[in-house]
Formats: C-alpha cells, structure tokens, sequence
C-alpha cells in the first residue's frame, strides 16, 4: 500500500508523511509511534491516558490529544493522515468478557467513528487495523492461513471480527482503504497484561498456580517485529480489496514453556503448577502462517528466550522501589 499523499517536507527534509496513531496510549501503539518516528514520519496520537508532552515525545509522538476516538474529535485535529492505525479498542479476552457493551463500544464503536471520519473527510488515507488470530475461533489449518473461515469462539473475537467486517464495508460501499493485521500473542516492554505480565507478577508474590494445561500452544511475536511491518506495509503499491495479513512467527510455543522461561529468567529455581482444566472458548493451538507478511520482505527476528529475558528485565526495573521478587 502507498500512502495516500506526496511526501511531505519539514524543515527542508522530506519525511513519509503524517500517521494519526489511535490508542497510542497503549502497548502497540506507542511501539508503533515510535518506530514510525524513527522512520522520518510525523506522528499524531489521540485516545485516553494522561502523558506529559516530555513522555509523549519520548514515544515518537510529535502531538497527543487526550479523548475519545470520535468523527467530531477525529477532523477538529486539523491534519489530513497519509494512514491511521487504529490502535484503540479492547486488548484482552477477559475485559470482553467483564463488559462485552464496554468493549464492543470501545472497539466496533470507535472502527466505525474511524471509517466515518474517512469517508467524510480524509477520503485518500489507509487504514491499518491491528486484529487478531482470535477471529479465527477453533481452527483446522495449521498453520493458520489467512484463508482460514473465520469463526470466534470468545466476545474479543467477535468484536475484532466485527470491526474487519465494518473495514471491508467501507471499503466496498465507499472506497476506504484498509489492511487488518490478525496479530497473534504479541508481547514486550510495557505490556502490563496478558500471561507474561501475569506470570511475572505471581512468581514476585510466591504464587505458582496457573489456570489451564500448560499444553496450550501460542504464536509469540515481539512488538518490535509487528512494529517493523509497519512500514513496508504502507510503502507497498496500492491493491484492490481489503488485505488481510497474518502476524506472528510461524512456530508455536506451549504456554509451560514460556512460564519456565519467564521462571529461568527470574531464578530461585521455581515450578509452576498448572490446573489441567481446559479453559472454555481456549483452542489448544494458534499458530500463524505468515507467508503473506514474509512477502513484504519482512521477517520476526527476536528470538523467544531472547525476548522473555529482556521483558522479565524491564519488568524487574519497572518494579524497582516497590518490592523484588524474592
């Protein structure tokens, strides 16, 4: 996908152009503001959390706007994005679980708000819609291939598979480009949720109990890779349709593994305890193909005991001056 506009010019240099980050808040999306930055791009965050102009910056930010994703909010910024990355929405199974009307309003609501504002008034972007290998529910294929039939077992999942539905509408009734990216288990510094942030947390108060077999099998991939995507993604030539594009490595890793990894990372010789209970809306295994991704001339390339290590490390120093891990 090419960027809809020409290269823009700041201070005499030319730079890609604008990228408006949604959620950029969050864990993806300050990753991928800051790896845009560093690739000459001006960068426009908007969603919620509180950031002084000093730590948004530090994320590549050039401008932050603390509010909800809305048409009204979205053309009051006073740019024209050469792409959006709507990073907003739910992140976890468990939230969509806790308050599907939250959630669903949070991520179908503000894709939709999104594309409206699209439509009406930046006609020529794209849209990068960061989704999920949650849509694919139970699947047969493995790898999973983007050709697999889409069918969510989990709230999450359907609201994901919600909003790619709202891309492809626009898209066919009104021209809104969009790529969705089917992230699979994605984690790093900052990611404040979700297994590993939980199994650091437990080992750090004594607790090695895990719900689940331990046998679950996980495609992870380091935020730093699926923020390198970005850019080849948006440089490519236009194509017709909705492009979807899976995002992970391609090898799974059972959830046992990676806890005993987290567990060698931290030392004092720790074993976890799973309960052996199947978890209700759970498949066993998700793993991605992601030749198309590969095409891009992209490839993963932190490796897993490389990445658990450096996370267990941030998590450690993002500790310190409360209590160590003892």
């Amino acid at each position: 996908m090419q960027a809809a506009s020409s290269r823009r010019w700041t201070n005499g240099a030319s730079v890609p152009g604008v990228a408006l980050i949604t959620g950029a808040h969050g864990f993806i999306g300050r990753h991928v503001a800051r790896r845009l930055k560093s690739d000459g791009w001006v960068v426009v965050g908007v969603g919620h959390g509180a950031w002084t102009e000093q730590q948004y910056r530090a994320w590549g930010l050039d401008r932050w706007h603390e509010a909800t994703i809305a048409v009204d909010l979205l053309s009051a910024l006073g740019i024209v994005p050469d792409v959006i990355f709507h990073c907003a929405g739910t992140s976890t199974v468990t939230a969509a679980l806790r308050d599907p009307r939250r959630e669903f309003e949070r991520t179908v609501g503000s894709t939709e708000e999104v594309l409206e504002a699209m439509r009406r008034f930046w006609p020529g972007s794209l849209l990068v819609y960061p989704s999920s290998g949650a849509v694919y529910g139970e699947a047969k294929t493995f790898p999973i291939p983007e050709t697999e039939p889409v069918a969510p077992v989990s709230p999450y999942g359907t609201f994901k598979d919600q909003a790619e539905q709202l891309c492809r509408l626009y898209e066919g009734r009104f021209g809104v480009r969009s790529v969705i990216l089917r992230i699979f288990s994605v984690y790093g510094a900052e990611l404040r949720k979700q297994l590993l942030w939980d199994a650091c947390r437990k080992f750090r108060s004594g607790d090695l109990s895990f719900q689940g077999t331990g046998r679950e099998v996980r495609d992870w991939v380091h935020v730093d890779d699926l923020a390198r995507l970005m850019n080849p993604l948006i440089s490519r030539p236009d194509a017709s349709g909705v492009q979807v594009i899976n995002v992970g490595t391609g090898t799974g890793t059972a959830v046992a593994d990676i806890v005993g990894m987290i567990a060698d990372a931290v030392g004092g010789g720790r074993v976890a305890c799973f309960s052996g209970q199947v978890r209700p809306g759970d498949p066993a295994t998700y793993v991605a193909d992601i030749a198309r991704a590969r095409a891009f001339g992209w490839h993963p390339s932190v490796p897993l005991t490389r990445g658990v290590t450096e996370y267990v490390q941030w998590f450690l120093a993002s500790q310190a001056g409360r209590h160590a891990i003892p």
